[in-house]
């Protein structure tokens, strides 16, 4: 009972961000906002987004910055596109499965190999495969029928988000990899004195990455059924998107599974996002908005980290006077 109620709290602490952020857009527009119909839609908008978002959880705990997936999803959809015009609708599934994996491998081994700072690496990578995108199959987008698009819509979006979720709960709470992103996060030099090798996790971190973005391509080409290729760093927005549901998730981890937290957070944004659309918000003035909320987010978790790290030197202190 005392772990049912626990559990009961925790959830109930993680879901009143977004249900704050419900009712103050709902009190500006009653009448065009939070409809169960807007709801629904939502919430299946915000499935590929956590899809992406769950690929970088391992990645945020250990401190990498990515700004590739929104490319890679970008290139993974337009792949998937072009097998599924040739080959039909399971050649578009595999195409974004081994994409994924393929583009996974390229990620961490890229990392790995060059010994630069993730923001180095990532961007370049981005700048690539947006250039690859473009000149794709002569660079003229793709697009697939309604009927091939079944991974995009209810139920089997929702069923593909919640598989993928299970996944990385598992790996990420009952695995000794998971056990290991967390002390290479928390400290990296304890981490190598402990006996962990903190370039296999990263390499093995951004190939889970990579695989979770070729599964959200897939999705994403499915949901909208047309896809163009992007320039010009253009698949930024989608990766910040997915960057701040992580954020949120690293702001609610002391009340939810981070995991979970993820969840909560892509749907917070889209709230977010809805809300801003009904209240009449021009689409620059919504970036500005989305983006002082990025650096709220992060300037707050890394004070919180930092608060943390003197309560826990504070602790120690007095244990050894003791």
């Amino acid at each position: 009972m005392g772990k049912t109620k626990k559990y009961a709290v925790s959830a109930l602490k993680g879901l009143a961000l977004p249900v704050v952020v419900y009712l103050i857009f709902k009190l500006i527009r009653p009448a065009t906002f939070g409809t169960p119909e807007a709801l629904y839609i939502i919430a299946q908008q915000a499935m590929m987004v956590t899809i992406m978002s769950l690929g970088m959880c391992c990645n945020m705990t250990i401190g990498i910055w990515d700004f590739s997936p929104g490319s890679i999803v970008t290139m993974v959809g337009l792949i998937c596109g072009y097998y599924f015009n040739q080959y039909g609708f399971w050649a578009m599934v595999a195409a974004g499965i081994l994409s994924g994996i393929l583009f996974g491998l390229i990620n961490a081994t890229a990392y790995t190999v060059l010994r630069v700072p993730s923001v180095v690496v990532t961007v370049g990578l981005m700048l690539i495969y947006e250039s690859y995108g473009s000149v794709y199959k002569g660079g003229k987008g793709v697009s697939i029928t309604r009927e091939a698009g079944i991974l995009g819509q209810a139920p089997w979006i929702f069923l593909v988000t919640l598989v993928m979720l299970i996944i990385l709960y598992v790996i990420y709470n009952k695995t000794k990899f998971g056990f290991n992103v967390k002390a290479v996060g928390n400290n990296e030099l304890i981490a190598k004195t402990a006996g962990i090798n903190p370039r296999v996790v990263k390499f093995f971190s951004f190939f889970i990455a990579g695989c979770y973005f070729g599964i959200a391509g897939l999705v994403n080409l499915s949901y909208t059924t047309a896809l163009s290729p992007a320039k010009n760093m253009g698949t930024m927005s989608v990766t910040f998107d997915a960057m701040m549901a992580g954020f949120i998730a690293i702001y609610l981890s002391g009340a939810v599974n981070r995991v979970f937290g993820i969840v909560i957070g892509t749907f917070t944004m889209k709230l977010i996002s809805a809300g801003l659309v009904a209240i009449g918000v021009e689409a620059t003035w919504q970036k500005v908005f989305v983006g002082a909320f990025l650096l709220f987010f992060i300037g707050f978790t890394q004070i919180k980290a930092q608060v943390n790290e003197w309560m826990n030197r504070i602790k120690r202190a007095k244990q050894v006077k003791a």
